[in-house]
């Protein structure tokens, strides 16, 4: 709270939310944080059982997912740079096509390195497809004049919430009928069928790339 700066931003003597909840920008930036989710989320519940199968003991298990949380961090700089030169709609994209590609590499490496490596690789994909869709909900609110940052953020946590339910559905329901590599690729095929929905553009939007983080 003492690194705020002091400054204050303008005030709205009505703003409308309405109008800014049903922009392109927002709704395209909520639809990736929803595939980001499911991307990660179809990775929880069903890869520790995959590892168990492969003799993994939870200790190991524990030790993957922690060095893969550390590669997510690790990679925040990487995608930070990255998105002061590629508009962040492809970079977006970008990261939903590796994540896509990613995925199914987690059933056929076996062991606890590979599948390490692996894991590590869906995780940085992950940070590419989720880190930048903060700044593009700051950017429409910029846009727009506002600074109502928290009614997008609270998109943001529903978006989350809702691919996050649904990667746990699914696996729910096929992992019953469906083997690991199975699953993976449903989750991949559907990555890339909704990758040209990230690509819409607002036509209020620059053409030129968006800061990596909102001011």
């Amino acid at each position: 709270m003492f690194l705020l700066p002091r400054e204050q931003g303008g005030r709205e003597a009505s703003a409308d939310i309405w109008s800014l909840l049903v922009d392109k920008s927002v709704l395209v930036a909520a639809a990736a944080v929803t595939l980001a989710a499911i991307g990660w989320g179809i990775v929880e519940p069903l890869l520790p059982a995959q590892l168990v199968r492969s003799g993994a003991t939870p200790g190991v298990i524990g030790l993957i997912f922690t060095v893969a949380s550390i590669a997510y961090g690790l990679s925040a700089p990487v995608v930070s740079w990255v998105s002061n030169r590629v508009p962040i709609r492809r970079l977006v994209a970008g990261g939903t096509a590796a994540m896509a590609i990613s995925l199914p590499l987690l059933s056929l490496y076996k062991g606890a390195i590979p599948a390490a490596v692996a894991l590590c690789l869906v995780s940085v994909c992950y940070a590419f497809m989720l880190n930048p869709t903060s700044a593009e909900l700051g950017n429409a609110v910029d846009r727009r004049g506002m600074s109502c940052y928290a009614a997008v953020y609270a998109i943001y946590n529903i978006a989350y919430a809702i691919g996050q339910m649904a990667a746990s559905g699914f696996a729910s329901a096929a992992s019953s009928s469906l083997g690991f590599l199975q699953v993976l690729l449903c989750v991949s095929g559907a990555l890339i069928v909704f990758i040209p929905l990230l690509l819409v553009r607002d036509s209020s939007e620059p053409q030129a790339s968006s800061p990596p983080f909102p001011r």
